[in-house]
């Protein structure tokens, strides 16, 4: 979404730019805005965890000194510059914030980059961003296959190697920035086909969607399970290699029917006002959820038992 939205919404503003010294100017803006954005919310969740959480509860799990969590590494590295899945990436402070590195490395670099080569010549703009996604499987497929990583374990290896690595992931906002500039273009390309085939068009999409998605949900039930023999290196590393582009093109997909007029019910659902606040509320959630789970669970006076019950109430938390 965000690579979508960044080629959506700035492509237009391109066109109306005169000159290069205003393009210098916007590019400027463009990079700062981002930074802008994320870097308040980010270090005062940042302060407050490093500063506060081993102070905030008692409990037999709860840890009493910054030595025993993550909360050290925050005092030990510098994470501001947003390079902690290169730096110390097998030390990150606030484990999960190491998208947030992803995401400035795209949104400052892979955005900007795409968005000009599209204003010069949209054919290379287009193979730049297909030329993205392969690299990105190329890469995850060769550093799996070499490692002989299992498909889906995470362990510490993968996760400094894969996981958190820009050209691993790029794939993904790749698609984003290529339906971006798609829409862009043909928002307005079935504007004149009846209804039925609008509604043929949204039943193929959801029906191909749902393939994608759930194959890459589900695909590895049977390994997990014992119901199939464990994977090849080669299936492993193919697998890890497509599973997220395969998703993301299932939810490009949905983005395209909606955007397109062929939604029905999906897109009234997704456009109902009561999402517009939570909708707003999703990155503070991104940063602070992990925090609450982590106060749950090391504070907890007893053991958790894992039944239906505790399960659900985990989810919405």
């Amino acid at each position: 979404m965000s690579g979508l939205l960044s080629t959506y919404l700035t492509i237009p503003k391109l066109r109306r730019i005169p000159s290069w010294k205003h393009w210098i100017k916007f590019w400027w803006s463009f990079v700062f805005h981002r930074i802008l954005r994320l870097t308040p919310a980010y270090l005062l969740v940042l302060i407050l965890y490093t500063g506060l959480f081993n102070h905030a509860y008692v409990g037999p799990m709860y840890p009493q000194t910054p030595n025993l969590m993550d909360i050290k590494f925050c005092r030990d590295h510098w994470w501001i510059t947003y390079l902690n899945n290169f730096i110390y990436a097998d030390e990150i402070c606030m484990g999960w914030s190491w998208y947030l590195s992803n995401e400035i490395q795209f949104s400052i670099v892979l955005s900007p980059i795409f968005l000009c080569l599209v204003a010069w010549n949209e054919t290379i703009g287009v193979l730049f961003g297909f030329g993205l996604v392969i690299s990105s499987i190329a890469s995850t497929f060769g550093i799996s296959y070499s490692n002989d990583y299992l498909p889906g374990a995470l362990s510490l290896s993968s996760f400094t190697t894969i996981y958190v690595k820009p050209y691993t992931r790029w794939s993904t906002y790749a698609i984003g920035l290529l339906l971006g500039w798609f829409l862009e273009k043909h928002i307005n390309i079935l504007n004149n086909v009846n209804t039925k085939t609008k509604v043929l068009i949204g039943v193929i999409g959801v029906c191909l969607s749902s393939i994608f998605c759930v194959s890459t949900v589900y695909g590895l039930y049977g390994l997990l399970s014992g119901k199939v023999e464990p994977f090849t290196t080669f299936g492993a590393a193919t697998y890890t290699a497509f599973h997220r582009p395969i998703f993301i093109l299932g939810i490009a997909i949905v983005v395209s029917m909606c955007a397109l007029g062929c939604g029905g019910p999906i897109r009234w659902i997704l456009t109902l006002s009561v999402f517009r606040v939570p909708s707003r509320l999703t990155y503070t959630a991104y940063l602070v959820h992990p925090i609450v789970v982590l106060f749950i669970a090391l504070g907890s006076q007893n053991p958790i038992l894992l039944d239906d019950l505790h399960l659900d109430l985990s989810s919405i938390l």
